[in-house]
Order: structure tokens, then sequence, then C-alpha cells
């Protein structure tokens, strides 16, 4: 399963900053967070720990982004890639994608992952594009 980015749109991040303003200012003091269902007379009650989500969800969206600074375990990591957990762990020791330790667990950005898994496809995608040149100019059967 790959995980969707989503890029808020300014008058969501415009909504979300005042959603925050509210709830800082004291308006909002509560320890959950109700939520009305537009179109229904009806109201959801987050649980405080859904209520902490929401509103690091909020911060997020106000700042102009999501999901890219989620920190994945390396197994998360790894399946990202596709590739091994050993394997990712060692592109993390050598450097060639940051990681934080939280105790003796590493973690490791979504934005980084998938900026390396980026810059691997592009790296793929030159390479194949020059196996194919060559094999034209050389005449190999491939059209």
């Amino acid at each position: 399963m790959h995980p969707s980015i989503y890029y808020p749109e300014k008058k969501d991040q415009v909504l979300a900053k005042s959603m925050l303003k509210s709830i800082e200012s004291g308006k909002l003091q509560s320890k959950q967070i109700a939520i009305n269902i537009l179109g229904e007379n009806n109201q959801l009650v987050l649980p405080k720990e859904a209520s902490i989500v929401i509103i690091d969800l909020l911060k997020n969206i106000a700042k102009g982004n999501l999901s890219p600074s989620k920190l994945l375990s390396t197994q998360e990591g790894a399946n990202l890639l596709g590739v091994s957990r050993p394997y990712l762990v060692k592109l993390l020791e050598t450097d060639k994608i940051a990681f934080t330790k939280v105790g003796s667990h590493r973690r490791v950005s979504l934005s980084d992952i998938l900026a390396y898994k980026n810059k691997m496809l592009a790296n793929s995608n030159k390479q194949l594009k020059f196996l194919a040149k060559q094999a034209q100019e050389l005449n190999l059967g491939y059209e």
C-alpha cells in the first residue's frame, strides 16, 4: 500500500489556521472534540486521543503539508521502497537516507523515503534510456 500525499489548498490552510487559533485561544478548551456532520442532526464526539491527532492534523494542514513529515519504522520504510529491512538499514547507516533514533529504534521520515525512491526511479529511467539508445545504435534488433 502506497501512502498518498496531500498538499492542502490555500483555503484549507486558512481554515485550519483559524480553527487552531480558536483552540489555542481557549474558546475550545474541551479535552475532546465534537464533530457536526453537515446535513445530519447528530454529533460525533471523538476520544481524547483522537482529539490530539486532529489538532496535529490541523497544524500540518495550516503549514501546507501532510504525511511527508510522518516518521516510519525501518520495516515500513523498507516496504515502501520494496527492499528488505536490512538493506534499508544499510542505506541509513551509509547516510544515503537521513534518519533519527527514538531510543534504540531508527525512524525515517516519509518524505526522505519518497525522495530517495524518486531519485532511484529517475536514475533507473535514465539508465534504461541509455541502454535502449545504445541497443539501437548497435542495431541489436530493438526497434
